[in-house]
């Protein structure tokens, strides 16, 4: 999803929606369950696919981690990173650790060999916030009146 740049909702292109809106969609929690995580900011790393605008709206009104908090940011040029995931190590001649739960570790690295992947990551350059309840009136989303 991620390096397509599918909406992680509803799996479908985002392009033609960022063309038209200035930008992919990301949204990140930023509630006690999500890690307390800050705004979106430049160059940052990101887990999380972008997102459609109905399916963005659908998630920050329905998913736990969002409710608590989100930031929002229209991204115009994602870059494709690296990978997270847990970070291994060799310990003798047969044995393998696990020493880091939550590595990002990027492409062309030697390190790469010992990581079990779980995500891409993708660094965010263009990124600019966006008030997702004012983007969610424009296009007359459901509750967007009443801001959820």
């Amino acid at each position: 999803m991620m390096r397509l740049l599918l909406c992680q909702v509803c799996g479908e292109p985002t392009a033609e929606e960022a063309v038209r809106e200035g930008g992919h969609l990301f949204l990140a929690g930023a509630g006690p369950s999500a890690g307390m995580r800050g705004p979106i900011t430049e160059g940052g790393p990101v887990t999380s696919p972008p997102l459609h605008l109905p399916c963005a709206w659908e998630s920050v009104r329905h998913c736990r981690h969002l409710l608590e908090g989100y930031s929002a940011a229209r991204v115009t040029t994602p870059v494709q990173w690296g990978v997270y995931g847990i970070l291994h190590e060799q310990v003798g001649a047969t044995d393998v650790v696990p020493v880091d739960i939550g590595a990002q570790v990027p492409y062309g690295s030697r390190r790469l060999g010992m990581l079990l992947a779980g995500q891409a990551v993708v660094e965010l350059h263009g990124a600019r916030s966006v008030d997702l309840v004012a983007e969610a009136a424009r296009a007359d989303l459901p509750g967007a009146e009443a801001g959820r």
